[in-house]
């Protein structure tokens, strides 16, 4: 068995910051934190920085990030979304790029057991917070994540923070 922690988006109360980073320490495997809301929590309670790769950076979506004892950092919602329209749509062989969402596909592809770390908080760039949870579009986009990856034979869980 290999596993993938991936941290998806803060808890919906900063008082509970110290849940998310308590999962993250008990990861078991691959470590991915998507949002750079989560990667700074992640950074402060290790005492480290995140650091913008700016590499292979190409504009079709924001850029990685670096943070030491992380496998990778990426942003969150259109990176995922990519990641989830690329597993349904096409084959990886057939995207060029080296950005997070492939870079996120050849880590989910190397392991079997995955674990989708939700944090519910709304970013209001993304969406209206006043609407209610079920139109939340970070979590739609993790259920579709969730779905395609238990249909490519890979064992997945939820857990929301």
């Amino acid at each position: 068995k290999k596993y993938l922690d991936l941290f998806i988006g803060p808890p919906k109360h900063p008082k509970k910051d110290h849940i998310l980073f308590e999962k993250f320490k008990k990861r078991k495997g691959y470590t991915v934190v998507s949002g750079g809301t989560t990667a700074n929590i992640i950074a402060r309670e290790l005492g480290e920085s995140v650091v913008v790769d700016l590499c292979n950076y190409d504009r079709s979506l924001p850029p990685i990030g670096k943070i030491k004892g992380v496998n990778l950092v990426t942003e969150g919602l259109l990176t995922l979304n990519k990641v989830v329209e690329i597993l349904k749509n096409d084959s990886i062989e057939n995207y060029p790029k080296e950005d997070g969402a492939v870079k996120i596909i050849n880590i989910i592809n190397s392991c079997t057991n995955i674990t989708l770390h939700l944090g519910k908080a709304i970013n209001n760039a993304h969406q209206n917070p006043d609407l209610p949870e079920e139109f939340n579009l970070k979590a739609k986009v993790v259920i579709e994540l969730k779905k395609i990856l238990l249909f490519m034979g890979k064992t997945v869980e939820i857990e929301e923070l």
